[in-house]
């Protein structure tokens, strides 16, 4: 069976999103034999953030919990707080028990590698000179 990169990539990059806190960006893209989708998360400790894959959704989730002060009077308040969560259907052509994920300024990365089975391989082609084929 042929894989089609790009029906593989819009099944990977079709998102369900869920959850309140939604202010976050998301990049997603093909780079060689590897699917990386970047959420823009800022504000987060790494052991904060819990990146799961299930049944082909890999889901990213964090809950960043309020640090407002009760005691003083509020002028304003605009930074993000409570939960976020963010789920990506994973194409099948994926490895997803070889996922990793790292977090840096704010920005959590995922790779998702394509399974062996589903990259391109070259087969060899053997010469067989000398050999008759009969006809009857």
């Amino acid at each position: 069976m042929k894989v089609d990169p790009r029906k593989e990539f819009e099944t990977f990059t079709n998102s369900v999103f869920d959850g309140r806190y939604t202010t976050s960006g998301v990049d997603a893209y093909r780079d060689g034999d590897t699917y990386v989708v970047e959420f823009e998360i800022p504000g987060f400790n790494a052991s904060d953030i819990d990146v799961t894959v299930h049944n082909g959704v890999l889901t990213v989730s964090a809950e960043r919990q309020s640090s407002a002060r009760q005691d003083v009077q509020w002028i304003l308040s605009g930074r993000s707080r409570g939960n976020f969560a963010r789920s990506v259907r994973l194409g099948n052509h994926l490895d997803t028990d070889a996922v990793s994920a790292a977090y840096n300024a704010g920005v959590l990365t995922v790779q998702v590698p394509l399974l062996a089975s589903s990259k391109p391989r070259k087969i060899s082609v053997e010469s067989v000179e000398g050999s008759a084929v009969t006809l009857n």
